[in-house]
């Protein structure tokens, strides 16, 4: 089964032959006015053994207040290996993924959990907070 190795939140990401650009990565906090709005990027390295090469992999994740459990967000894709061409049999792949929450609706300041999901196995659990911006007197 593919494994979820890390997962990250950040401001940019993108990937470029095979590997991952991030910028101000790590975030854990997220400060905006409500109704606010969630504009980052996940990250998510997935290791993948050469016996999963051939098949077709589904990533599920969903943004929840962590309080009131409403479902804010969800994205669903698919991926698969690539071009193995230099592995060395029975190597596995890191295969970095990402996929954006850019736009997701934040209703309410709190806490939030991010959940990856892969073929239906629950693979990493992520929370950030909405913090209302600091009042300057």
């Amino acid at each position: 089964m593919p494994k979820v190795l890390a997962a990250v939140l950040s401001d940019v990401a993108y990937i470029r032959d095979g590997l991952v650009y991030l910028l101000a990565g790590g975030i854990n906090r997220v400060t905006t006015e409500l109704p606010g709005t969630l504009n980052v990027a996940l990250t998510v390295m997935v290791e993948l053994e050469a016996i999963e090469f051939g098949d077709t992999h589904q990533i599920n994740v969903k943004v929840v207040h962590a309080d009131s459990a409403t479902r804010v967000g969800e994205a669903t894709g698919h991926f698969h290996s690539g071009d193995t061409s230099k592995l060395a049999p029975g190597e596995p792949m890191l295969l970095p993924l990402v996929v954006p929450l850019k736009g997701i609706n934040l209703p309410l300041h709190g806490s939030y959990d991010i959940h990856v999901v892969v073929n239906d196995e629950p693979q990493q659990l992520l929370t950030f907070r909405c913090l209302p911006p600091r009042r300057t007197a």
